[in-house]
């Protein structure tokens, strides 16, 4: 039996709210010039490489990526410091290939959006576009330079802050829709698996 088992939804630590509040404290601001970043290393020989390179020849120094986040910590110090101020892109490993679309979203989008990150992604598995409603924007590869711009939270024009680029309704739609103990009643997890009769509420969002 196959089971759908997504990466549910994971609340900040303790800790990450205390960099988080530490850099605000200080009035560091964003750590990057970029308005887009790739969460992991996208020049490995693949589609990926190449769908990012087109990219870049239209973002320019708007697009950056990251890859050097192997810990707990360094995710905190990432996310304070720069990830929650661009917003975040998603590309298959396959990305240009003709079945690249039915690829699923990524693990990693399961962190970036339990904080509410603006998240676009190239076109995916079609159920998962369904899944992922109004929490991911999808589009054809070259659609997502004028998608970044649509979803891009603006800040007032008499006000220099470069604002957050993040959204506490789409954190709390993340937790609702992927909740844990939701994905594996769904999945009948408890009842086939475990034999316990652990349920939670499967209304659709």
């Amino acid at each position: 039996t196959l089971r759908y088992v997504p990466l549910g939804f994971t609340a900040p630590s303790e800790s990450e709210g205390r960099a988080v509040a530490a850099a605000d404290a200080a009035a560091l601001g964003p750590q990057t010039e970029a308005d887009l970043l790739f969460f992991g290393f996208p020049f490995y020989k693949s589609g990926r490489k190449r769908c990012y390179a087109r990219l870049q020849r239209v973002l320019g120094g708007r697009l950056n990526a990251t890859w050097s986040v192997w810990s707990e910590a360094a995710f905190e110090a990432f996310w304070a410091g720069t990830g929650r101020w661009a917003a975040h892109l998603n590309l298959h490993k396959e990305c240009g290939h003709a079945q690249s679309s039915h690829n699923p979203v990524v693990f990693r989008t399961s962190l970036l959006l339990s904080r509410g990150a603006t998240v676009i992604s190239e076109r995916a598995y079609y159920k998962d576009e369904h899944e992922y409603a109004g929490l991911v924007t999808f589009g054809a590869v070259d659609a997502l330079p004028s998608i970044l711009e649509q979803r891009l939270i603006r800040g007032s024009t008499s006000d220099s802050t470069r604002p957050l680029q993040t959204n506490a309704s789409v954190a709390a739609l993340y937790a609702r829709r992927f909740a844990p103990q939701r994905i594996f009643a769904r999945a009948r997890i408890y009842t086939d698996l475990l034999g316990t009769n652990a349920s939670a509420p499967l209304t659709e969002e």
